[in-house]
């Protein structure tokens, strides 16, 4: 059996394999959430993750420091654990317009999440409008409760210029990559990031946090920030927009970079590991 996921029946006595994506839901707590339940949740999982981790023949993690951080949580032999890094889908013969009203836009994929540090990118955006009026700053991802508190802070402070895209199709969301002025991934955590390789593979620079696996994985294709300091993100963001030299080369480089992931080989990887388990179970 493989799971995924580290939850699971914590009584399964299969030989089995487990994918670890990150620890995110034990390192992080979501406001939308009720506080208690919250944090049972993440009593409870302390000990389905040691249990998956002690109990699973293999254990699978997209990043080297995601590996790192399981080791130091469980204190397993790092041996038990192979990294099999994840790659980026693209398919630019199918896209559609997506219309919005800015000249130009910095853009973000995915959850929102308090980890995901969606208000840190919001404030920062507004620091760049006095420079750069008629950028956009567009939020691509379903309007769900993490989203629209989002939306609600931006909203109390009489933020300008923010778009909530709900949800989208993929053709539009690509063509919103494509189109794109950056993209930018504020995240305080991550077990790969996998939309930053995305907005490369659409030729768009990529600018991000410096934290946990992003260093990692993007490598010298994005120009990095302290996610934690928005006056610093607000610097690489018009770092990006003005350096028109600066723009060439990360496109370049992120172009080169998404060609050293592949599906294919993950997939080949993740067989190998599959042999090696039933190896053990003999």
């Amino acid at each position: 059996m493989h799971f995924c996921m580290p939850q699971q029946p914590v009584f399964y006595k299969g030989n089995h394999v487990t994918t670890f994506h990150d620890l995110t839901l034990l390192k992080t707590y979501n406001s939308d959430k009720n506080w208690l339940i919250y944090h049972i949740k993440q009593y409870i999982g302390r000990f389905v993750f040691k249990s998956a981790l002690h109990s699973s023949a293999v254990i699978i993690t997209p990043s080297q420091f995601t590996k790192d951080e399981i080791v130091n949580f469980s204190h397993i032999s790092p041996d038990k654990i192979t990294v099999t890094y994840e790659a980026a889908d693209v398919a630019i013969d199918k896209l559609e317009t997506y219309n919005h009203p800015f000249k130009q836009y910095i853009m973000y994929v995915g959850q929102q999440s308090d980890y995901k540090n969606i208000r840190r990118l919001g404030d920062a955006h507004q620091k760049l409008l006095k420079e750069y009026p008629g950028l956009g700053l567009i939020l691509v991802g379903k309007l769900n409760a993490s989203a629209k508190s989002n939306q609600k802070y931006f909203n109390e402070k009489n933020y300008q210029n923010i778009l909530f895209t709900d949800f989208i199709p993929n053709s539009q969301r690509d063509w919103l990559y494509k189109n794109a002025a950056a993209y930018v991934f504020p995240s305080l955590m991550e077990g790969f990031g996998l939309p930053g390789l995305e907005a490369m593979g659409y030729g768009t620079p990529v600018i991000s946090s410096n934290a946990t696996c992003l260093p990692e994985v993007y490598g010298d294709a994005a120009h990095y920030f302290d996610p934690q300091d928005t006056d610093d993100m607000a610097r690489a963001i018009n770092v990006v927009l003005k350096n028109e030299k600066l723009r060439t080369s990360l496109i370049k480089k992120g172009t080169a970079k998404i060609k050293e992931y592949s599906w294919r080989r993950m997939a080949q990887q993740t067989h190998e590991i599959y042999m090696s388990a039933l190896g053990k179970q003999k």
